[in-house]
């Protein structure tokens, strides 16, 4: 019998940015340990609802849109 086990790295990141609503966010933008920026994975439900939280009460600083830049 074959047995699937996925391989998961743990990295602590600071969150310097989201991509979508606050509520509901799809990417979280991170500064790596190493100081390079990276666009994490899309966010499923379950993540994108815990994530809210955080980003509602750190509020609007620097929010930009597309349109911005």
């Amino acid at each position: 019998m074959w047995q699937k086990v996925r391989h998961t790295e743990m990295v602590d990141v600071a969150v310097i940015g989201y991509i979508g609503a606050s509520a509901r966010p799809r990417n979280l933008t991170v500064r790596l340990p190493n100081g390079r920026t990276a666009l994490s994975q899309r966010l499923g439900a379950l993540l994108a609802n815990a994530a809210a939280p955080a980003l509602i009460a750190a509020g609007p600083r620097g929010h930009t849109t597309a349109g911005d830049r």
